[in-house]
């Protein structure tokens, strides 16, 4: 546990943690990592519902430092999409 913060107008709780490189390729088959990668979670705190994450390790372009961030939103909001055209 680190701090609560807001991500979105929602109270989360933000979280930090070390994945393995393995771990990581598991979740995210497209990075591939040459050692631990540092997280940070946040977790809303009425839903337990992921609402931000950042990686940040050795899984850039020949294992050079990289960070990804990611913001979920919207939960069971309509969705719409539109067809290719023919």
């Amino acid at each position: 546990y680190v701090s609560t913060d807001q991500v979105n107008q929602v109270a989360c709780y933000q979280i930090a943690t070390t994945y393995t490189a393995e771990q990581v390729h598991g979740l995210l088959p497209q990075l591939s990592s040459n050692g631990p990668v540092a997280a940070r979670v946040w977790v809303g705190v009425a839903d337990h519902q992921i609402r931000k994450a950042v990686l940040d390790g050795a899984f850039g372009d020949k294992g050079t430092e990289a960070a990804v961030e990611v913001d979920i939103s919207s939960f069971d909001s309509p969705v719409s999409i539109t067809s290719p055209s023919p």
